[in-house]
C-alpha cells in the first residue's frame, strides 16, 4: 500500500463518527436507551455522559481529520479505543439468547444485533488502526492536504470511500429498522389498516390456555412482549402499574418466551395477568423482530394498533392511547 493511501483511512472513521454523533443529536432519548439494552456499565449512563457522547464522536471525526503530529495520533488512538469498547459491547450483545436492539446510530437506524453487526464494527476497527497508522506516518489528511502535492486525489478517493462507508452503514441500519422514527409513525397513521385479532394460544399463570381474540372479547387488551435477558424490557416492565393506573379500560399485559413459573422477572412482580408463550407464536404472527414490543387489540376483534418496538415507541404508543381514553371519556 502506498504510504499516501492511508489517508483514507481517518476519513473514513470521521465519516462513521461524524454520521454517528448526528444520529445520536437527532434522538438522544434513543441514544440512552441503547446503552440499557446493551448492558453498558451505569456510571456510563449518566445523564450528562449520555449527552456529551456525541459531541464527543464530532470532536473525535473533527480531530481525525484536522490534527497532525503526535495530536493526530493521540486522536485515531482515542477513537480506536472507542471502537473497541463498542465491539466488545456489540459481540456481548450478540451472545445473548434473544435479540438485543442497537440504536448505534441514533435517529438514523435501529435494529437488532447480529453477526453482520459484528463484522461491520471489527471492520471499524481495523480502519481505527489504519488511521493511528496513518498518522504516525505523518500522512494523517491536513498533513496530506498541507505537505504532499501528489496526493491531491486521495482525497477525491477518500470521501468517494467515505460516502460508501456511510451508505453501506445506514443501509444496513435502515434495513433493520425496528419501531421508525415517531414522525414517520404520524405519517403513516391514516394508511393503517386495521386486521382480525389472531387467535393466537397463549398460557395463562394457572397453566390455562386462551387465545388473544378471547381475551380480547372482554376488553381491550396491550400486549407488552418482554424477556428477562432484555435490558430494555426491564425499563418497561417497571412502568407497567403507572401504566395500568392510567388505562384503566384495558387489560395491560405482560408476554414472556418461558412457561409459567419459569421467569424471575414476572415473578418477581407478582403479576397475575401474566401471559406465556414459550414457542413464540405471538411474536411470528406479528412479525415482532426485537424486544420489548407493543400491539394493541381492541375490543371489537381487531388489531387496534402497533406492533411497535423500543422502550422510546412503547412510551409514546402508551402516551397517545392515554390521549385517546381521555378524549373520549370528556366527550
Amino acid at each position: 500500500m502506498p504510504p499516501t493511501a492511508l489517508v483514507l483511512a481517518p476519513l473514513l472513521l470521521a465519516a462513521v463518527l461524524a454520521v454517528a454523533a448526528a444520529g445520536k443529536l437527532r434522538a438522544p432519548a434513543r441514544s440512552a436507551d441503547a446503552l440499557v439494552a446493551l448492558d453498558v456499565p451505569r456510571w456510563l449512563r449518566e445523564p450528562r455522559l449520555v449527552k456529551a457522547h456525541p459531541w464527543a464522536e464530532l470532536a473525535l471525526a473533527v480531530g481525525l481529520v484536522l490534527t497532525t503530529g503526535w495530536l493526530g495520533t493521540a486522536v485515531a488512538l482515542a477513537a480506536a479505543l472507542l471502537f473497541a469498547g463498542y465491539l466488545v459491547l456489540i459481540v456481548r450483545a450478540a451472545t445473548q439468547p434473544e435479540p438485543v436492539d442497537c440504536d448505534c446510530f441514533g435517529a438514523l437506524g435501529a435494529g437488532p444485533v447480529t453477526r453482520l453487526t459484528v463484522v461491520r464494527n471489527v471492520w471499524y476497527l481495523v480502519v481505527a488502526g489504519l488511521a493511528i497508522w496513518a498518522h504516525a506516518a505523518g500522512v494523517g489528511p491536513a498533513s496530506a492536504m498541507v505537505g504532499l502535492e501528489a496526493a491531491g486525489w486521495w482525497w477525491v478517493a477518500g470521501a468517494a470511500a467515505a460516502a460508501v462507508t456511510v451508505g453501506v452503514t445506514m443501509h444496513g441500519q435502515g434495513s433493520a429498522r425496528l419501531g421508525g422514527d415517531p414522525a414517520d409513525d404520524e405519517d403513516d397513521a391514516d394508511d393503517y389498516i386495521r386486521v382480525r385479532t389472531p387467535a393466537v394460544p397463549v398460557s395463562l399463570p394457572d397453566g390455562g390456555t386462551r387465545t388473544l381474540r378471547d381475551l380480547s372479547r372482554e376488553r381491550a387488551q396491550l400486549i407488552l412482549l418482554v424477556s428477562e435477558t432484555c435490558g430494555f424490557c426491564e425499563v418497561v416492565a417497571r412502568q407497567v402499574p403507572a401504566w395500568r393506573k392510567d388505562l384503566e379500560l384495558i387489560d395491560l399485559r405482560l408476554l414472556v418466551p418461558t412457561e409459567p413459573g419459569k421467569t424471575t422477572m414476572t415473578e418477581a412482580l407478582n403479576d397475575p395477568m401474566t401471559l406465556h408463550d414459550p414457542p413464540q407464536l405471538v411474536r411470528e404472527t406479528f412479525n415482532v423482530r426485537g424486544m420489548p414490543s407493543a400491539v394493541l387489540l381492541g375490543i371489537d376483534g381487531l388489531v387496534a394498533g402497533g406492533p411497535v418496538s423500543g422502550t422510546v415507541a412503547i412510551e409514546e404508543f402508551v402516551r397517545d392511547i392515554r390521549n385517546q381514553l381521555h378524549n373520549v371519556d370528556t366527550k
